[in-house]
Protein backbone atom coordinates (compact mmCIF):
# COMPACT_ATOMS: atom_id res chain seq x y z
CA UNK A 1 0.00 0.00 0.00
CA UNK A 2 1.49 3.38 -0.95
CA UNK A 3 2.28 5.60 2.08
CA UNK A 4 -0.37 8.19 1.18
CA UNK A 5 -3.05 5.48 1.21
CA UNK A 6 -1.86 4.26 4.60
CA UNK A 7 -2.11 7.80 6.01
CA UNK A 8 -5.63 8.17 4.59
CA UNK A 9 -6.62 4.88 6.19
CA UNK A 10 -5.29 6.03 9.57
CA UNK A 11 -7.21 9.31 9.31
CA UNK A 12 -10.46 7.55 8.32
CA UNK A 13 -10.10 5.05 11.19
CA UNK A 14 -9.44 7.83 13.69
CA UNK A 15 -12.44 9.80 12.41
CA UNK A 16 -14.72 6.75 12.75
CA UNK A 17 -13.64 6.41 16.36
CA UNK A 18 -14.38 10.09 17.04
CA UNK A 19 -10.74 11.05 17.38
CA UNK A 20 -9.10 13.98 15.69
CA UNK A 21 -5.45 13.85 14.77
CA UNK A 22 -3.30 16.92 15.19
CA UNK A 23 -2.31 18.90 12.12
CA UNK A 24 1.07 17.80 10.75
CA UNK A 25 3.90 19.82 12.24
CA UNK A 26 5.40 20.49 8.81
CA UNK A 27 2.68 22.97 7.86
CA UNK A 28 3.70 26.62 7.69
CA UNK A 29 1.71 29.79 7.18
CA UNK A 30 2.73 32.38 4.60
CA UNK A 31 4.02 34.58 7.46
CA UNK A 32 6.09 31.64 8.71
CA UNK A 33 7.68 31.35 5.25
CA UNK A 34 8.39 35.09 5.18
CA UNK A 35 9.94 34.87 8.64
CA UNK A 36 12.16 31.93 7.73
CA UNK A 37 13.46 33.68 4.60
CA UNK A 38 14.08 36.86 6.59
CA UNK A 39 15.97 34.86 9.21
CA UNK A 40 18.01 33.11 6.49
CA UNK A 41 18.95 36.52 5.06
CA UNK A 42 20.10 37.66 8.51
CA UNK A 43 17.26 40.19 9.03
CA UNK A 44 15.26 38.36 11.70
CA UNK A 45 11.74 37.01 11.37
CA UNK A 46 9.98 40.37 11.00
CA UNK A 47 7.09 42.08 12.80
CA UNK A 48 4.50 39.42 11.84
CA UNK A 49 6.53 36.94 13.89
CA UNK A 50 7.12 39.17 16.91
CA UNK A 51 10.50 40.60 15.95
CA UNK A 52 11.76 43.93 14.62
CA UNK A 53 9.97 45.08 11.45
CA UNK A 54 11.82 45.11 8.14
CA UNK A 55 12.12 48.28 6.07
CA UNK A 56 10.35 48.49 2.68
CA UNK A 57 13.37 47.20 0.72
CA UNK A 58 13.88 44.15 2.96
CA UNK A 59 10.14 43.38 2.89
CA UNK A 60 10.16 43.49 -0.91
CA UNK A 61 13.20 41.18 -1.11
CA UNK A 62 11.71 38.66 1.33
CA UNK A 63 8.29 38.64 -0.37
CA UNK A 64 9.86 38.29 -3.81
CA UNK A 65 12.01 35.38 -2.60
CA UNK A 66 9.03 33.54 -1.09
CA UNK A 67 6.92 34.05 -4.23
CA UNK A 68 9.78 32.75 -6.38
CA UNK A 69 10.21 29.69 -4.18
CA UNK A 70 6.49 28.95 -4.21
CA UNK A 71 6.42 29.21 -8.02
CA UNK A 72 9.29 26.73 -8.26
CA UNK A 73 7.53 24.40 -5.83
CA UNK A 74 4.18 24.49 -7.65
CA UNK A 75 5.66 24.57 -11.16
CA UNK A 76 9.08 22.88 -10.99
CA UNK A 77 11.44 23.04 -13.96
CA UNK A 78 11.80 19.77 -15.85
CA UNK A 79 14.62 17.47 -14.73
CA UNK A 80 17.60 17.21 -17.09
CA UNK A 81 16.70 15.15 -20.15
CA UNK A 82 12.92 15.50 -19.73
CA UNK A 83 10.50 17.84 -21.43
CA UNK A 84 7.99 17.85 -18.57
CA UNK A 85 8.64 18.03 -14.80
CA UNK A 86 5.93 15.41 -14.30
CA UNK A 87 6.88 11.91 -15.40
CA UNK A 88 4.19 9.99 -17.19
CA UNK A 89 2.30 13.14 -18.11
CA UNK A 90 2.49 15.38 -21.11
Amino acid sequence: MPPWHARSAVLRTAAKRGRHLAEPTLSLSYNDLLGEVGLFLGWGRGAANGEEAWDAHKTAVVESSVRSGLRQFYFPPPPPGQESPMTGRS
